[in-house]
């Protein structure tokens, strides 16, 4: 079985700086990375219910900014008693 890696999308960032670029993921490649149905993830966004930031492109594809998910996840990283994390450790997620 071959799995096929993402392909990550390369655009100019947000903020307009041709010398910054973001990377993006599509609703199906975030879904593949967090293990559940892409469908899922659209109802989240038609719902307005948690998740990370999109950019919706037009009727048929949404992006999701890579430092949108990464932030999203350190959001919701959930440390055990036993082994409890402070925030400083996590900055290397």
């Amino acid at each position: 079985m071959n799995k096929s890696v993402p392909k990550f999308l390369k655009l100019p960032a947000l903020d307009n700086d041709p010398l910054t670029y973001e990377m993006y993921m599509t609703t199906k490649e975030l879904a593949a990375r967090w293990r559940m149905n892409p469908g899922s993830l659209a109802n989240q966004r038609s719902l307005g219910r948690q998740g990370p930031a999109y950019i919706r492109v037009n009727d048929n594809t949404v992006l999701y900014p890579m430092s949108e998910i990464l932030a999203y996840e350190r959001e919701h990283l959930i440390a055990t008693k036993k082994k409890q994390r402070k925030a400083s450790d996590l900055s290397d997620l």
